[in-house]
């Protein structure tokens, strides 16, 4: 089934992003307890969402190199944490704009600073 990004189950996928309908991370269960525990917050889910593949990122890879390749599983997980903290942080205008998020907006993966979140919500966030 197609995932429908007009739900917040959707926007939450959006954001983490979970977007492959064949293979997801999380399962609807799994999305739907994130909202049950973030109060239905769409970026407290998904910062919550984050937080769990940052932690089973550190878990699994942690610092490895196989052949010629390098994996850094602290320094991937502190990007997620980063992109929670952003998330946490805006949350009041990323669920209030959430009604508006056209699907395909937000689909990168490294959100950092506030300058993107307003680039992308095509507003300034601070107010103004």
């Amino acid at each position: 089934m197609p995932i429908d990004y007009t739900t917040t189950a959707g926007r939450v996928r959006l954001l983490i992003p979970d977007k492959d309908e064949t293979d997801p991370i999380f399962i609807d269960g799994e999305i739907d307890a994130f909202l049950a525990m973030s109060q239905d917050s769409v970026a407290y889910a998904t910062a919550l969402a984050l937080e769990t593949i940052a932690s089973d990122t550190v878990m699994l890879l942690k610092a490895r190199r196989i052949a010629d390749l390098q994996f850094d599983g602290a320094r991937d997980a502190e990007t997620l944490y980063a992109r929670a903290n952003v998330l946490r942080e805006n949350a009041e205008v990323i669920d209030a704009t959430a009604e508006e998020i056209v699907p395909g907006v937000l689909e990168t993966t490294n959100v950092v600073d506030e300058f993107t979140w307003r680039r992308w919500l095509g507003r300034d966030i601070s107010g103004a």
